[in-house]
């Protein structure tokens, strides 16, 4: 987490639970900055592992029929803690334009597909 300078670092929270409403935090923006060096190939890891990360946020199903791109990304939900909230951060390729997503949602049962939805109608509605 060090050299992909993500987030706060923290793994306390153990290594199978440190990411899961637990020690590890990250904002809008440093999720955007990640997302924007994953999709520019410039983490710190071989061009084939990210090659392979983007390919699996790959973002196909549920979008709608005149959707134009690609869009890539993740989705995260952070359930029963003092509030419920949703991410889903990435990028859309469309034509030569690149934009660099996070969506995060509060509230009771607000979870990460609900901020998809809203990048992709975000998104989808771009000139």
């Amino acid at each position: 987490l060090d050299a992909f300078d993500y987030g706060n670092r923290d793994i306390s929270g153990g290594q199978d639970r440190f990411w899961l409403s637990s020690s590890l935090k990250i904002s809008a923006l440093e999720q955007i900055g990640f997302m924007n060096r994953l999709d520019s190939g410039a983490l710190p890891a071989s061009p084939e592992y990210q090659a392979s990360v983007k390919q699996m946020m790959l973002q196909n199903e549920n979008l709608p029929g005149d959707f134009e791109g690609e869009l890539y990304g993740k989705t995260g939900s952070c359930i029963g803690t003092d509030t419920d909230h949703g991410w889903f951060t990435g990028f859309y390729h469309r034509g030569d334009e690149t934009y660099v997503f996070a969506v995060n949602v509060k509230g009771k049962k607000e979870w990460g597909w609900q901020a998809r939805s809203i990048a992709v109608e975000v998104l989808h509605s771009l000139p």
